[in-house]
């Protein structure tokens, strides 16, 4: 954090230091998305989301490891798309709005994965929501990735293809990564099984449409698979103060930014994908604290109780 910033949160509330980010944005030459997303960089970051989404899936009723797997948002790398082809799968495709995802990244964090399912390393769930239920005595999802399904993921020559396509040495390379995501015909319709997200779509602006999208990839009886962060990312001090900002003032912050929080509480995701989807898993993380009613701005000053206290929205869903 810089000094001048440093200054300006000694002295000003909150809301008009993120005013004034947000001013800065719209000068010219000033960059307009993060530097880095966090996380993903991290092998034992993407072995923890891809279980944890894996695990919750099958048990909402995903049968075998899907061939066909599209991410939303992967960030600093597309290590948790690695992980699902470590794992059985076929093919990844990754959709981004800013080309974070760097290949130095990729490379290693492959290698990691490749051990860390080599060794079946133990991975209690980190933070919300648990999964250990679902693991073995080992704390691994033995029961969806058993012995017979590992040693087919793991021989050696299936891994140095996979090793060649992430270096870009196969024409009809396993891996695609579309970056900036523009429209979706990038991707031929009913041609994924398995669509996942992890703290992504609270950044997304046009969430129906997304959804939509989507629903035309996936193949008749495929997943979708979303963690949703509601919370203001750290924007402001209380977790919920992005829902105490006025329109006006909250167009100010967002600024020339590609991206910032869409501000959508769980249950308008939730609309907008029972539009599409059949529901199979919801689960909700709920938040005290936080700015009083009264201090709610229009139009969330009209929540009801349980999306006034939601802060995290996880869902796993099926393409009727």
């Amino acid at each position: 954090m810089s000094l001048r910033v440093r200054a300006l949160k000694s002295i000003l509330p909150p809301s008009a230091v993120q005013m004034a980010r947000g001013l800065h944005t719209c000068l010219p030459g000033v960059r307009r998305s993060w530097r880095r997303t966090g996380g993903t960089d991290s092998a034992p970051y993407c072995y923890e989301v891809f279980l944890k989404h894996r695990t919750l899936c099958a048990q909402a009723g995903m049968a075998s490891a899907p061939a066909s797997v599209a991410e939303i948002g992967p960030g600093d790398s597309i290590g948790i798309g690695l992980a699902a082809l470590v794992a059985g799968s076929e093919r990844y495709a990754a959709f981004d709005v800013v080309p974070y995802s760097i290949s130095e990244h990729n490379e290693r964090i492959f290698e990691e994965l490749i051990g860390f399912f080599q060794e079946r390393r133990p991975n209690r769930s980190w933070g919300w929501p648990s999964y250990d239920h679902l693991l073995d005595e080992r704390f691994f999802p033995s029961r969806i990735l058993d012995e017979d399904a590992l040693r087919r993921s793991l021989d050696p020559m299936r891994l140095e293809d996979i090793r060649a396509a992430l270096a870009g040495g196969r024409e009809q390379s396993r891996i695609a990564y579309h970056c900036p995501w523009t429209s979706d015909a990038t991707i031929e319709p009913e041609s994924v099984d398995w669509i996942y997200s992890h703290s992504v779509m609270e950044h997304v602006d046009d969430v129906e449409g997304a959804y939509a999208a989507m629903h035309r990839w996936l193949r008749p009886g495929g997943f979708v698979s979303h963690q949703i962060d509601l919370r203001s990312h750290e924007l402001f001090p209380e977790w919920n103060g992005h829902w105490g900002v006025p329109r006006w003032k909250w167009r100010v912050i967002r600024g020339r930014r590609v991206y910032l929080i869409n501000r959508l509480p769980a249950s308008a995701h939730a609309r907008a994908i029972r539009r599409f989807f059949e529901v199979r898993a919801e689960l909700l993380a709920e938040e005290e604290g936080g700015l009083p009613d009264r201090r709610l701005r229009a139009p969330f000053d009209h929540l009801d109780d349980r999306d006034r206290h939601t802060s995290g929205y996880f869902v796993v869903a099926v393409k009727r």
